[in-house]
C-alpha cells in the first residue's frame, strides 16, 4: 500500500506551491482568504471532474491510483482548514452536523460493494462526511474526559493514527513473508498490533511532535541536513536489500500471494478437461500425454487433489516437469 503514501506525498509537495502562488498573486491581506478558498475550490472541482471523467470512460485504475484524480479528496480537508470558513457556534447545530457527517461516513462502509463507482461520485459521501465532521468541531474545545473514557481511548488512537498507518504495514507484511504458510495466527496478529501501537506512540512523541514544535528542526540548514541523512540511510538500506537478494525473495513471495488471490476454479482445476464429472468429457490427450526428457508427475484424485493444480503450474519449473492429471 505504498502507492497510497505516494499519492499523499505528491499532493503535499504540490499544495504548498499552489498556496504560495495564490498568495503572491494578490498580496492584500483582506483578500487572501477568499483567493485561497477560490483557488483551492477550483482545483478541487477540476480534480473531481477529472476523476468522474476517468471513471465514466473506463479508466478506473488511473482514477484510483493517480494523484490528480484523488487530489479533490485532500482538498476537501484543505478548504475546511482555511481561516475564515464560517463556523457553527450553536452547540445543538454542531451536534446535528457531527451526526450527519458520521452518517455520511458510515453509509458507504455498510452499503458499498465491489461494483460501486469508486473513487468517482461514490467517494463524495465519505469525503464530505469527513469534512463535515471535522468542520463541526472547529469552534469548540475538546472536553476533558476521564483517563479510561472510551472517547479518550478513541482520541489516543486518533493522535497516533498516521504513525500507526505507517508502522503496521511493514510489520504485518514482513511477518507474513517470514512464514512459509504466509498466514498469521490470531495471537501473532494481536502481538504485531500491540508492537505497532508502541512504535506509533514512540514516533508520535519523539518525531511528530518535536517536528511540529520546531524542536528537531530550527533552521533551513538543519532541515536539509536531516532530509539528506534520512535519504542516504534509505538508499543504503535499499541497496543492502537488493544486493543481499532480499528484494527478489519478497517479489517471489508476493507473486505467490498473488497467485493465491487470483485463483479461479475453472483454470486451476482444469475443469471440463482433466477434472470432469462425466467421463466422456475427459481429454486424454491433453491430460495424460507423457513428455520425453521431463519428469512426468501424475496428479490423481477428486477436487481435493485437483485444487493443487494451479499452484503447481505457477511454482514449479515446467521446463523440467510435466504434470499429468486425472
Amino acid at each position: 500500500h505504498t502507492w497510497s503514501l505516494s499519492v499523499e506525498e505528491q499532493f503535499y509537495l504540490f499544495l504548498p506551491l499552489l498556496v504560495w502562488a495564490l498568495l503572491l498573486w494578490n498580496g492584500r491581506k483582506s483578500r487572501r482568504n477568499w483567493l485561497l478558498f477560490a483557488g483551492l475550490g477550483i482545483a478541487a472541482v477540476s480534480s473531481f471532474t477529472f476523476s468522474h471523467w476517468l471513471m465514466t470512460t473506463g479508466r478506473v485504475a488511473t482514477a484510483f491510483f493517480m494523484s490528480p484524480s484523488r487530489a479533490w479528496e485532500f482538498l476537501a480537508g484543505s478548504l475546511v482548514a482555511l481561516e475564515g470558513v464560517p463556523l457553527v457556534r450553536n452547540i445543538h447545530w454542531r451536534r446535528v452536523a457531527r451526526g450527519f457527517g458520521l452518517l455520511l461516513m458510515l453509509v458507504p462502509a455498510i452499503v458499498y460493494r465491489d461494483s460501486s463507482n469508486f473513487p468517482g461520485t461514490a467517494a463524495l459521501l465519505p469525503c464530505s462526511g469527513a469534512a463535515i465532521f471535522i468542520w463541526s468541531g472547529l469552534e469548540s474545545d475538546a472536553p476533558l474526559r476521564a483517563v479510561w473514557s472510551p472517547l479518550r481511548v478513541v482520541g489516543f488512537f486518533g493522535k497516533i493514527s498516521y504513525s500507526l498507518y505507517l508502522w503496521h504495514w511493514p510489520l504485518f507484511i514482513y511477518a507474513k513473508f517470514s512464514k512459509t504458510s504466509l498466514a498469521l495466527s490470531a495471537v501473532e496478529k494481536a502481538a504485531l498490533l500491540a508492537l505497532a501501537v508502541v512504535l506509533s506512540y514512540g514516533s508520535y512523541r519523539l518525531i511528530e511532535q518535536p517536528l511540529r514544535r520546531g524542536a528537531l528542526i530550527d533552521s533551513r540548514r538543519s532541515a536539509f541536513t536531516l532530509a539528506g541523512c534520512s535519504t542516504a540511510i534509505l538508499l543504503l538500506v535499499g541497496m543492502i536489500g537488493v544486493m543481499s537478494g532480499g528484494v527478489s525473495e519478497m517479489d517471489r513471495r508476493a507473486a505467490q500471494l498473488e497467485s493465491y488471490g487470483s485463483d479461479s476454479y475453472d483454470s486451476s482445476y482444469r475443469a471440463g478437461t482433466c477434472f470432469v464429472e462425466i467421463w466422456s468429457k475427459f481429454d486424454e490427450k491433453a491430460c495424460l500425454s507423457a513428455a520425453t526428457g521431463k519428469t512426468n508427475v501424475l496428479l490423481w484424485g477428486d477436487s481435493l487433489a485437483a485444487h493443487y493444480r494451479g499452484g503447481l503450474d505457477a511454482h514449479i519449473d515446467l521446463t523440467r516437469v510435466n504434470i499429468l492429471q486425472v
